[in-house]
Formats: C-alpha cells, sequence, structure tokens
C-alpha cells in the first residue's frame, strides 16, 4: 500500500511538470505571450525549489521528449537570432550565450524576414522561426542551476524504477543514469 501512495503521489507530480532523464523538468504554459514576455514570465515560475526558464534543447533525446510534452504548437523555446546572421544562440538557462550545438529545423523554415527570429517547437519535433513579437504558448524547463550549470536531479531515478512514468512522458532508458 505504501508504494501505491508513492507512485500516485509521483504520477501527479508528472502532470504538473514532466521529469526527463536527464534530471530537468518541463511544462507548457496554458496562454500565449511574445517571446519577450515568455523570457520574462518562465524565469517567474518555480517548480520544487528551482527555477524556470524557456526551454534550451541540446540533443535528439531531449527534443523527442519534448516534442511528447507538448499537446499544442508549436510553443516558444529559448533560442533566438538577433542580427539575421544565421548565428542562433540561447536566450536564458544554463546555456545562455551560447550557440545551437543541436538543431531540428523544419525544412521550410523561413529565415529571411526583417526582424529578430525567435524559435519555437512543433509537437512533430521540428524547429520553427517566427517574429518575436508574435505570440505563442511556451515551454518551460527547469533545472537545479549550480555554477551555471544544470545539477542532477535523482529524483528521476526512482521514477524510473517504479516504471510508473510512460503514462506521463517520462523517457524510459535501459542504459545507465
Amino acid at each position: 500500500m505504501r508504494i501505491v501512495d508513492v507512485v500516485f503521489h509521483l504520477v501527479i507530480l508528472c502532470f504538473d511538470a514532466v521529469p526527463t532523464r536527464n534530471g530537468h523538468w518541463y511544462n507548457v504554459s496554458t496562454s500565449s505571450s511574445s517571446f519577450g514576455t515568455a523570457l520574462t514570465s518562465a524565469s517567474q515560475f518555480m517548480y520544487n525549489g528551482m527555477t524556470g526558464y524557456l526551454a534550451t534543447i541540446t540533443s535528439a533525446e531531449e527534443n523527442a521528449f519534448t516534442s511528447l510534452v507538448l499537446s499544442t504548437a508549436p510553443a516558444w523555446i529559448g533560442g533566438r537570432e538577433l542580427r539575421h546572421d544565421g548565428n542562433w544562440t540561447w536566450a536564458n538557462g544554463p546555456e545562455q550565450g551560447q550557440a545551437f550545438v543541436y538543431t531540428a529545423w523544419e525544412q521550410s523554415v523561413n529565415f529571411t524576414n526583417s526582424q529578430p527570429d525567435c524559435a519555437y517547437a512543433n509537437s512533430s519535433g521540428s524547429w520553427g522561426a517566427q517574429i518575436c513579437t508574435n505570440t505563442l504558448p511556451y515551454v518551460i524547463e527547469y533545472c537545479v542551476i549550480v555554477n551555471s550549470t544544470c545539477a542532477r536531479m535523482f529524483m528521476h531515478v526512482f521514477i524510473r524504477a517504479l516504471n510508473v512514468c510512460s503514462r506521463c512522458l517520462f523517457l524510459h532508458h535501459s542504459d545507465a543514469v
């Protein structure tokens, strides 16, 4: 009975913000806003003591997971191109100011407009770009930031061991954490 109680509470946590193998948690805003407002708003969200920021998607695994979290598309993620020079950087989070290492641009993305572009993610896993003043929901990512990097959270190991979060979009991997 005690394990059932723990499983029940963990499933509820999964629907508040969804954990991944990397120890980060994600959710999607319920309202739409410009990129700038989303950037500010995301930093005002807290989850289990972790400060939020617009999602910085740095791997195919994280992108696949984020696309599952999106029930509607598109939604802002934390990337932007300010100078129309093809240099995309992360606007916030532990990767703030860093150039994109991983991308998932859709083939039809248009980078030619004359205003700053900001990145959004689709539920299909592809990314697009829109003028930053357009309004979209946004993906909020949470992690414990220590010395400008995310410290790993270990609660996800317990969740994975119970194998309960396949219902709440938890990435299940057989490799070691």
